[in-house]
């Protein structure tokens, strides 16, 4: 007689099949089966394996499933003498499997996906930033990460809960966020897999890795982009345009962010408590004999700010700049003019320069939110390497060749003085600390500028441009083309949104305009401009290149738009907040996006309408030096 007995433990099968005649005992088993479900919509064609070197593929000799069936079912069948609750399980997905959401078509770009020790049961993209999670953080376990990832996508549920076949509003988020996570992955890896093939010393397992992590870094901004419900194919599209460019890698940029990973992936997470101390966001200085230039941005905790850090849990710190143009001090340490006003959500807050921000302790993982004029929040995570004892010149010879443009400020190729300069080859003073700081935008306020030069013009057929006093008359104001492309785009029919600075000038073209023929060259910049259509509140965009010079008199006056193309249409609305009213756009011109991190607001507030922005989520990563290093590079260059 034929016997089958099988044991079941949690999602382990433990199955063994033998022969004995009248014999009451079975063999002794060989393996255990695990049985697990891979799903970014379930996936058919799949294998699953553990990854026991951590390497993040299947390898020869690890155990690893036949594809997946239909309903993303597949079975690792693990030999025994291994403990599978101690190895990652990864799932590897190729070109031909089958995705259930796109049933009559393939996933067309292979990529893994991943989950934690322990958690072999369901496999997700969710359950890969989780791991993800924990291969940056070691010390972190399974439910501090989960944790996270559920925080930062403000999930209800689990990340690592199967959402098969489940239609709560929770599931589809999650689902969404899922599938824009695979599709950023697959989009880089077809724009990488050139660079990849053709450099022996890249590996698909090791981009796939990075695109892993910086994945992880903006789940704070993926969410933002889930928040409004369910998303339409358009609106994933849209996502995943925007937040593949802000994992800053491309195909000239992948070599450098992984040899900037490798270089501070070793580095410890600082987890110290508080102290009294700065960390510089941004240092630039351009010194001539005839000019002195400089700016220093840096966050300054005193000893009060941080005295009851350990029991409060929280502790405050300040803003300081500062800087000299062209001879002129603007400001020295909190004695500079702040020009933004901040919605907080019930009051315009005017946010002082000497304002006590606040920010928590850091977590286990190295991890804090900061809170800016009551108003911006961020996640930040920090490693700092002693630099006491090395080069001045050296360091931030090295800090300019940072891979990565801060957010704010631009490129780091001209942070801090040229190396070169006299004073700055010598060695820095003990305590000082260089800071590698990732930092993620959770919340933006809604802003707006007080400087005069900010205040809205309405368009007017002839004669000086009024200031606009009211929304409503400033968009009857500016009718432009948007039914019609025979009217020329001027500033007196359509409002301008923003000066986008070019690399370079468009080339000079010949203008016949009037007969009479005649060359025009431009300044290097892009002017994005709007009408309006008050019926149904909708706008049109455009894009104009900006005029330098015209060499026929009287055509063309400097700084005015030539040859403006129509780039979008949206619709626009206006709500009161708090004693304002505020205009925004449903959607800015792609054009516009990459290009700058803000989408325009129109304020309408104590009789003026002023130009506004709200700031779309991103994820910077910085170099700072701390207080004790700047403060002797600024005795060496006479910055106070």
């Amino acid at each position: 007689m034929k016997r089958q007995w099988i044991l079941i433990s949690g999602a382990a099968t433990m199955a063994l099949a033998g022969c004995g005649g009248d014999s009451s005992s079975p063999p002794a088993p060989t393996s255990i089966s695990y049985a697990t479900v891979i799903n970014d919509g379930l996936l058919k064609g799949a294998s699953a394996c553990l990854d026991m070197n951590l390497n993040g593929k299947c390898d020869e000799g690890e155990p690893i499933s036949a594809k997946s069936d239909i309903n993303g079912k597949a079975t690792i069948v693990v030999p025994f003498g291994i403990d599978a609750a101690k190895f990652p399980v990864v799932a590897e997905v190729p070109a031909d499997a089958v995705d259930a959401d796109n049933p009559n078509g393939t996933v067309g770009t292979a990529y893994t996906l991943s989950a934690p020790a322990g958690k072999t049961g369901y496999i997700s993209p969710l359950t890969t930033m989780v791991q993800t999670y924990l291969l940056q953080n070691p010390t972190a376990t399974v439910e501090t990460a989960t944790a996270a990832v559920k925080d930062q996508l403000k999930l209800t549920g689990s990340p690592l809960d199967n959402i098969a076949g489940k239609t709560d509003a929770d599931a589809q988020k999650a689902a969404d966020a899922g599938r824009i996570i695979v599709k950023i992955k697959q989009a880089h890896l077809e724009d990488l897999k050139t660079v990849i093939a053709a450099d022996p010393s890249l590996t698909k397992e090791q981009v796939e890795a990075l695109l892993n992590k910086r994945l992880l870094e903006l789940l704070d901004v993926l969410q933002e982009k889930l928040s409004a419900g369910t998303l339409s194919p358009t609106d994933v599209d849209a996502a995943v345009t925007e937040l593949k460019d802000l994992t800053l890698i491309t195909k000239d940029t992948l070599k450098d962010a992984l040899d900037d990973d490798k270089k501070h992936g070793k580095d410890s997470v600082d987890m110290t408590l508080p102290t009294a101390g700065a960390s510089v966001r941004w240092f630039n200085y351009l010194n001539s004999a005839s000019n002195i230039n400089y700016f220093v941005r840096q966050f300054v905790a005193s000893d009060d700010d941080v005295k009851d850090a350990a029991t409060s849990g929280s502790y405050f710190y300040t803003d300081q700049r500062f800087e000299m143009d062209n001879n002129i001090k603007l400001s020295s340490g909190t004695d500079w003019t702040r020009n933004e006003v901040y919605f907080t959500g019930t009051e315009w807050f005017a946010c002082p320069a000497d304002f006590k921000n606040t920010a928590t302790v850091r977590n286990a993982a190295g991890e804090n939110i900061s809170t800016y004029c009551k108003t911006y929040k961020s996640r930040n995570v920090r490693k700092a390497t002693d630099i006491s004892g090395l080069s001045i010149k050296d360091i931030i010879t090295g800090i300019r060749k940072f891979p990565y443009a801060d957010t704010m400020y631009g490129s780091y190729k001209t942070w801090g003085a040229d190396p070169a300069t006299a004073g700055l080859d010598v060695l820095f003073a003990a305590g000082s600390k260089l800071f590698y700081n990732v930092s993620t935008d959770i919340e933006t306020p809604l802003a707006y500028s007080t400087l005069s030069t900010d205040k809205v013009l309405q368009g007017a057929a002839t004669g000086p441009l009024p200031l606009a006093t009211d929304l409503d008359t400033l968009v009857t104001s500016f009718p432009g083309n948007l039914i019609t492309e025979t009217t020329r785009v001027t500033s007196r029919n359509s409002l301008g949104i923003r000066n986008i600075t070019l690399d370079v000038a468009p080339d000079p073209v010949t203008d016949s305009t009037g007969g009479t023929a005649g060359l025009i060259s431009f300044q290097a910049k892009r002017r994005f401009s709007a009408a309006f259509d008050v019926t149904g509140n909708k706008v049109r965009f455009y894009s104009c290149k900006v005029v330098d010079t015209d060499a026929v008199p009287g055509r063309y006056t400097a700084n005015s738009s030539y040859g403006c193309e129509t780039l979008s249409d949206s619709t626009y609305k206006i709500e009161t907040k708090a004693d304002a009213r505020v205009l925004s756009f449903a959607k800015m011109p792609e054009a516009l996006i990459p290009l700058w991190r803000n989408d325009r607001l129109l304020v309408e507030r104590g009789g003026s309408v002023m130009y506004g922005w709200h700031t779309r989520l991103v994820s910077n990563r910085e170099l700072r030096l701390n207080g004790v290093a700047m403060d002797q590079i600024r005795g060496i260059l006479s910055i106070n």
